[in-house]
């Protein structure tokens, strides 16, 4: 009985270190495929900087005094709002995604700047709090980049 107790709770370690290695290894690969995918396509591309009236410009702060492009639905009288669009890479364990965010005058419908980033979330061994992995990590569409204050 020892040496059969001994081979059973080898063989629980070995599964369980081979289930870790598993993991492990393809949270790397989704990593690395975000990675790659943000060098290829990701950040941020100003197509035309706007200029807007000092009037209008204050349409983009919000009720904590920041100023910001806004979605369409959150956007109020902006003469330029935000239109997003997430395409999921991997549903699930871990997901992950593609997001557009794009910059758009509503008088013309002319995107003016895009951002694209990559995510990763979970795919973790054990974890109450699932792990991500985010690229590139700047801001998107900052107001200052597509939008200028006519003098």
């Amino acid at each position: 009985m020892g040496q059969t107790f001994v081979k059973g709770v080898c063989g629980l370690i070995l599964i369980v270190v081979l289930g870790v290695v598993y993991v492990l290894g393809r949270q790397a690969y989704w990593d690395s495929y975000v990675e790659s995918q943000c060098e290829t396509d990701g950040g941020q591309t100003v197509f035309e900087v706007a200029e807007v009236s000092r009037a209008d410009y204050e349409l983009f702060r919000d009720a904590f005094g920041h100023y910001g492009i806004r979605d369409r639905k959150y956007a109020g009288a902006a003469p330029i709002v935000r239109e997003s669009r997430m395409t999921t890479i991997h549903e699930w364990d871990p997901e992950v995604w593609r997001l557009e965010e794009s910059a758009v005058r509503l008088a013309d419908g002319k995107v003016l700047a895009k951002y694209v980033s990559y995510a990763r979330r979970g795919g973790d061994v054990f974890a109450l709090h699932p792990s991500s992995f985010l690229c590139p990590g700047q801001p998107a569409l900052p107001v200052e980049a597509v939008i200028k204050v006519k003098q």
